[in-house]
């Protein structure tokens, strides 16, 4: 590669971050499924110590709605 070469300065740098964003949202798939664990176990204990068989999925009918961001972060953006 030649640092000389505009286009392909670009072309790595597009594929580093690429490959960044892959492992980005690999880890926090993994920090989803541990957070979604760790709140069954802890439902189970509050349920009187019963076991919750299928991690995460009884809480999703209690869990309060998510937010879309665009309006957390002060509204939506115009339409034009």
């Amino acid at each position: 590669m030649s640092m000389d070469d505009p286009v392909e300065m670009m072309r790595v740098l597009q594929q580093k971050m690429d490959e960044m964003q892959q492992r980005h949202e690999e880890e926090m798939a993994a920090v989803k499924a541990d957070c979604e664990a760790r709140i069954a176990r802890e439902i189970g204990r509050m349920d009187g110590g019963e076991r919750v068989k299928d991690k995460g999925k009884g809480w999703k009918e209690n869990a309060r709605p998510q937010i879309p961001r665009a309006i957390r972060l002060g509204g939506l953006p115009d339409r034009r």
